[in-house]
């Protein structure tokens, strides 16, 4: 047994470091087999082969791979590698298409993979996005093509009306193409559609978050029930993200979350009054809320009210963009070159970051050159007093 299991390691190390032609590969994968006395088949060891050189499956996965196909000859399959590479296929997807499919290599050319691939490219589908929805999931080549892809694709297309934002709406939930939408899909956008969802926002939905969509009916009505009785109002955007988070989270998070705002001084009103101007704050880490209200209140000195009406300040990265501005502004009104704190600078973290780096750091480095080092991260920030800057060199 131990020699079999030290002979079985130097083959599969072998093949990890092999870089020679297939003949050697066929030759040392006979070593590896389930036990002793059970060689592997050169059907096996063939395909093994044409895995990993035509392919460019890994000798592990190849392994895996030949325990699903065995394929008697190749003529068949280097007509479908052609194929795909005729569509723009890149190697790397190819070979990720046929890790997560290999009987693709078994399927018929002319009568399964031709006439989809051509329904997708004559609907508008690019090589590279055709090529990227393939690779998320291989059930694009599996469902019928008059029963389920054409019919659940001119669906969809007819609801979102955006060739680009449609193809993202697959790819988030490829299940749009190959499931039935008459089970859950549609009773959910008519259940939007009756409560007065405009249908601009339904196709935001499908682009944006396609699986609740997916839900159990009964479970989705529930939800949405639950978003009107918070008081959002269906012809707004914001219903939707509702929607969606209430869709996502369970009962037993929704309190955890409503337990850490809550240990920061929040009531229940103002939490609620939070999730309706900005759903995804109940989507937040635990870590994140406390960390985020911790930074404002106590280092910038904010009022919690604020935040409450202004929540989604809550969702902005601390490190990437709350603190780099942090610094940069405390040096501008240390220097007195904008106004000073407590005087708050909110609109400095709302506005994109080309913006916000033209305003207060190009138009400020020759009065003030240390700005560009704090922007850069080398100043340490240590809050503000109300008086000059506590920033310092790190």
């Amino acid at each position: 047994m131990v020699t079999f299991l030290h002979r079985i390691r130097n083959s599969i190390k072998f093949l990890f470091n092999y870089k020679q032609g297939p003949i050697s590969i066929t030759t040392h994968l006979r070593f590896i087999s389930k036990t002793p006395d059970e060689p592997i088949k050169d059907q096996s060891l063939s395909t093994i082969s044409y895995l990993i050189n035509s392919c460019g499956l890994s000798p592990q996965s190849a392994l895996s791979a030949a325990n699903k196909i065995q394929l008697k000859a190749t003529e068949n399959a280097d007509s479908i590698l052609n194929l795909f590479k005729s569509h723009g296929f890149t190697d790397t997807q190819i070979t990720k298409l046929i890790t997560k499919s290999p009987a693709l290599l078994l399927s018929n050319v002319e009568k399964t993979l031709k006439p989809k691939i051509d329904f997708f490219v004559d609907s508008g589908l690019s090589s590279t996005e055709l090529a990227s929805l393939a690779c998320i999931d291989t059930n694009v080549f599996w469902s019928s093509l008059q029963n389920r892809l054409k019919p659940n694709f001119e669906l969809l297309s007819s609801m979102v009306r955006n060739k680009k934002k449609l193809v993202v709406s697959f790819c988030r939930s490829s299940r749009l193409l190959s499931n039935n939408l008459d089970a859950n899909f549609l009773p959910n956008t008519r259940i939007l559609h009756f409560c007065g969802v405009p249908p601009t926002n339904i196709a935001k939905l499908i682009t944006l978050f396609p699986r609740v969509l997916m839900n159990e009916t009964e479970r989705f009505s529930t939800n949405v029930e639950c978003i009107k009785k918070f008081g959002f109002d269906p012809s707004t955007y914001l219903f939707v993200q509702g929607v969606y988070v209430i869709s996502g989270t369970t009962p037993l998070t929704w309190e955890r979350k409503l337990g850490v705002y809550k240990s920061l001084g929040w009531s229940e009103g103002e939490i609620v009054s939070a999730f309706t101007k900005c759903p995804g704050c109940m989507l937040l880490a635990e870590k994140k809320i406390r960390q985020m209200i911790d930074f404002y209140v106590k280092r910038l000195h904010w009022k919690s009210c604020y935040l409450v009406g202004n929540p989604r300040f809550l969702s902005f990265s601390l490190e990437k963009r709350v603190l780099p501005r942090s610094r940069v502004l405390s040096v501008l009104s240390s220097k007195r070159l904008i106004r000073r704190y407590p005087c708050v600078h909110y609109g400095a973290f709302l506005i994109n970051e080309d913006k916000f780096y033209n305003k207060y750091v190009r138009n400020y480095v020759d009065q003030a050159p240390e700005v560009l080092e704090a922007y850069k991260g080398n100043l340490e920030f240590v809050g503000f007093k109300g008086g000059p800057s506590t920033v310092r060199g790190s």
